[in-house]
């Protein structure tokens, strides 16, 4: 197996994306049910999204040297991907670091519960980080994917091939 920059990089790029998609659904049904419990768990997620963020930045410039050597590869859609992902870092790291700030004053300083503009700010915060990481995330799906790139067109349908080593026996219809 050959481990590279570019696998370290898909590994950890899923965890702030959905990390931060789990903490609003984690936040939204704190703020639903009056949980404080649940509203820590979303804290907790927001901070350790935060920090995956930074991992997937740092990991992502290693992939793109990479990336940018093989063939049939876009320097600007790279770049795009690289752009989008630095506003997704500042997004991610802000509400990690508000987040943060939360979770010390609830538990080191023992304030309970939050003031009443915490969670909606914290929910506000973490909607657009949300919207920051998908466009991240679709803007690196079209450097390699080119059904994400704008204006492809997928091929008319035509007839089923059979699969290049077919099963003993397998007679397509």
């Amino acid at each position: 197996m050959n481990f590279n920059a570019a696998h370290l990089h898909l590994l950890v790029n899923h965890f702030p994306v959905e990390g931060v998609m789990f903490g609003v659904v984690l936040l939204v049904s704190g703020m639903a049910r009056r949980s404080e419990e649940w509203m820590k768990a979303a804290m907790m997620v927001f901070i350790l999204a935060g920090i995956a963020a930074v991992a997937a930045f740092l990991t992502g410039q290693s992939a793109a040297h990479l990336m940018l050597r093989l063939p049939g590869i876009s320097r600007a859609a790279v770049h795009a991907h690289s752009n989008a992902a630095g506003y997704a870092l500042t997004g991610a790291s802000i509400l990690g670091l508000f987040c943060l700030l939360g979770w010390y004053g609830l538990t080191a300083r023992h304030i309970s519960p939050w003031p009443r503009w915490f969670a909606p700010t914290c929910l506000l915060l973490s909607l657009i980080v949300t919207g920051l990481m998908a466009w991240t995330a679709y803007k690196g799906g079209e450097i390699r994917h080119p059904e994400a790139r704008p204006g492809f067109h997928f091929p008319a349908p035509g007839p089923r091939q059979p699969p290049r080593e077919a099963a003993p026996g397998y007679q397509p219809k």
